[in-house]
């Protein structure tokens, strides 16, 4: 490589990683729990996620789509649950070879 070509290619590297802005690293909250789904054979399913004593959690099912979207709704017998600091483990009915629907964890800070 000829050195006036190293030299400006060295010069084009050091300006863009000078005048390149610095990304902002988007933090997870510190309380974000992973739900862990299972289903056993006869179509009841598990649901269960490591609580903290200052939250208060809900689980959304979706079974449905209406038009193309889907159609979230509370599960009934878990609603605003309070955490303990251990697992907390719910259960939910399906039919046995009905497809599994989806669920999502919510939760909010006790004030």
């Amino acid at each position: 490589m000829k050195p006036h070509l190293f030299l400006a290619l060295l010069f084009l590297t050091l300006v863009g990683c000078v005048t390149q802005p610095v990304k902002e690293i988007k933090k997870r909250p510190e309380h974000n729990p992973p739900l862990r789904i299972g289903q056993n054979g006869d179509g009841s399913i598990v649901l269960e996620w490591d609580s903290d004593a200052n939250y208060l959690y809900t689980i959304y099912v979706c079974k449905k789509k209406i038009d193309k979207k889907n159609i979230w709704k509370e599960l009934p017998h878990a609603i605003r649950i309070q955490g303990t600091g251990k697992m907390m483990v719910v259960h939910d009915k399906t039919l046995p070879h009905a497809p599994m629907p989806r669920y999502r964890l919510y939760f909010e800070e006790i004030h």
